[in-house]
């Protein structure tokens, strides 16, 4: 048996959230969010479903979770998490970007491929919809995924203005404007945001070119258009969501447990507040596109 997976590869902060939940009108598509973050140990407890409970008490999530345990015995959790934290890394995926080679199913990844896609097939239990959509955004998840046996996975790049990606680092204190290294870490993080939207092209191209690449602001500016060629690239008729758009109803955000805030004032539609326009100084700007220029260019941010 082989699940179906939309997988939103691409940097934080990228609007992977609203996307997911707005697919997720689509009956036999489950919104999850950031998949991956479900089995970190300091996050299973402390998730708020956008049900409004605990992933503890959460109906949804506690059936995922007994079946996937079963189905995973006798590997752990805590070891499944500590498999994720290196193979789901740049660092430990960045030669599979560079070369054709398959990964090897030999021990800890072969143990890894099989935990993660029987986690795919108990959402697909729990939820009673065949596909997925995961919006983890990791592009190591993504190049790992594609190679997974029993797990039929389209790439969704979702790209967004990097200035975004520094606005929100910001707005969560990730970053300080009275740092004496501000404008170094603004640099850097020009260099991440190339770095996580160049790995995410290559996981797409490496899966076949079977997916898709999306800028968030041309979601936002033309729903139905973007839409439309999210159909195209994933292969999946998304009319019931083109008119779901069009008529200006709620999108409820199902049993998402991660992401975006926005998931816990309730039913939403795609509204101006997601496109607000990042107004940064110039220094800043300036900083930040010195580590992104030839990414920004390319994806018409400059």
């Amino acid at each position: 048996m082989t699940t179906r997976a939309i997988y939103i590869a691409g940097q934080a902060y990228s609007g992977s959230t609203v996307l997911c939940a707005l697919l997720g009108v689509h009956p036999e598509m489950e919104p999850v969010s950031e998949l991956a973050m479900w089995t970190l140990k300091a996050e299973r407890t402390q998730r708020i479903c956008s049900c409004g409970r605990t992933r503890l008490e959460c109906p949804f999530w506690s059936i995922v979770n007994g079946r996937w345990l079963e189905a995973i015995a006798p590997l752990s959790l805590d070891f499944y998490a500590a498999l994720q934290r290196r193979i789901e890394t740049l660092r430990y995926t960045w030669p599979r970007m560079l070369s054709a080679r398959a990964w090897s199913e030999a021990g800890e990844m072969a143990a890894y491929s099989r935990a993660t896609v029987k986690m795919y097939e108990s959402v697909v239990a729990a939820s009673g919809r065949p596909i997925v959509i995961d919006s983890s955004k990791k592009p190591g998840r993504a190049l790992a995924l594609i190679d997974m046996d029993g797990l039929d996975v389209s790439i969704l790049h979702l790209v967004r203005d990097g200035l975004s990606f520094v606005d929100s680092n910001l707005r969560r204190s990730k970053l300080s404007t009275t740092d004496p290294n501000f404008l170094y870490r603004v640099f850097r993080l020009g260099t991440k945001w190339s770095a996580a939207n160049f790995a995410a092209e290559r996981a797409l191209k490496m899966n076949g070119g079977r997916g898709v690449q999306l800028r968030y602001e041309d979601l936002l500016r033309d729903p139905e258009a973007a839409l439309k060629k999210v159909e195209a690239g994933i292969g999946v008729d998304l009319s019931i969501v083109r008119e779901h758009v069009r008529a200006g109803r709620p999108i409820s955000w199902r049993h998402m447990e991660s992401g975006s805030r926005h998931r816990e004032a309730g039913p939403t539609t795609l509204q101006p507040a997601f496109a607000q326009r990042v107004d940064l100084p110039l220094r800043v700007r300036l900083a930040f596109h010195l580590g992104s220029w030839p990414t920004s260019r390319r994806y018409g941010y400059l």
